[in-house]
């Protein structure tokens, strides 16, 4: 997937079913995520993190404590599968598309049908960013937009390129530059045409 193939967009999840598949850290934190968005968040996993044990001994949402099994994605807006076996992400990630489900496969951004984007919130302003796939990368970018708008100037550290890409400035390199040429002017008095007679000999006033 190329960043050329995403299509920006946010979801509302406020009291509608997602599911999290994996117990780990990086499912903690997307569920911590879908639950600051109203969701009604599922976990399925054999084992959980103290932070999923938490939320779900607070009532916060619902954890099965079982492997995954395909019916899970059955009645759910969303999914995010996070379980470090990647076989078992695939699988997720195939059950989800096969139920036309939006799915984050996080241990393959390729195959992943969605990305979670590095989010900040100042103030009233949500950023989100994505970076073909690059985490750090667009931690690095959101970082110096959240910077910009809380200072209000814009920051001075670059965001990191990834290996091997040239840097794109705002000149255009000479073959870029479009080629003018001026307008054709008429022969004036004893002015010669390219490629023809002279013109008419100027005449003394």
């Amino acid at each position: 997937m190329a960043i050329q193939d995403i299509y920006p967009t946010a979801l509302r999840l406020l009291g509608r079913p997602v599911l999290v598949v994996g117990g780990g850290p990086v499912a903690a934190r997307r569920a911590k995520g879908l639950l600051d968005a109203g969701a009604v968040v599922t976990v399925v996993a054999p084992v959980a993190s103290p932070a999923l044990q938490e939320m779900a001994d607070a009532g916060l949402l619902t954890w099965a404590a079982r492997p995954y099994v395909s019916s899970d994605v059955d009645g759910v807006w969303f999914v995010q599968t996070a379980t470090g076996d990647s076989a078992v992400d695939q699988q997720v990630s195939a059950d989800a598309e096969a139920q036309r489900v939006w799915c984050v496969n996080a241990s393959n951004h390729e195959a992943s049908a969605a990305w979670t984007p590095a989010v900040a919130e100042v103030d009233d302003v949500k950023i989100a960013i994505n970076a073909g796939g690059d985490p750090r990368r667009a931690m690095a970018v959101r970082d110096a937009v959240a910077t910009a708008l809380e200072t209000g100037r814009p920051s001075t550290a670059p965001a990191p390129r990834p290996r091997g890409q040239r840097r794109v400035g705002w000149r255009r390199s000479r073959r870029h530059r479009p080629h003018y040429r001026p307008w054709p002017q008429a022969p004036g008095p004893g002015r010669r045409r390219r490629g023809g007679p002279p013109g008419p000999a100027r005449t003394p006033e």
